[in-house]
């Protein structure tokens, strides 16, 4: 797992290479809820996914791009919301060895 740094904002746009692929995640609140869009290169693989704890963003992917999860650090919640990003809700990108 890779940790990608995100700060904390309601809406943020982050930029993440692993290899020789390029993504853009951007993490965004709706109704106090964290939802995900994810970009590889300049193409949409999902949009206004609502994240939940230690589950992959991407549903339905080929294992051999990875996936991206927010984690809860204090697993007391299924829905992560934006007071904890960055601090409590942390975004990795799972590679696909790990997977």
């Amino acid at each position: 797992m890779i940790e990608i740094s995100i700060q904390k904002e309601y809406d943020q746009t982050v930029p993440f290479t692993y290899k020789t692929n390029s993504y853009t995640i951007r993490l965004f609140s709706w109704q106090g809820f964290i939802m995900a869009d994810v970009k590889k290169g300049e193409e949409y693989i999902v949009a206004g996914i609502l994240c939940t704890n230690n589950a992959n963003i991407v549903q339905h992917w080929d294992s051999k791009f990875g996936n991206f999860r927010i984690v809860n650090n204090a697993n007391d919640e299924n829905y992560p919301n934006v007071e904890g990003l960055g601090d409590k809700y942390k975004l990795f990108y799972i590679t696909p060895e790990e997977l």
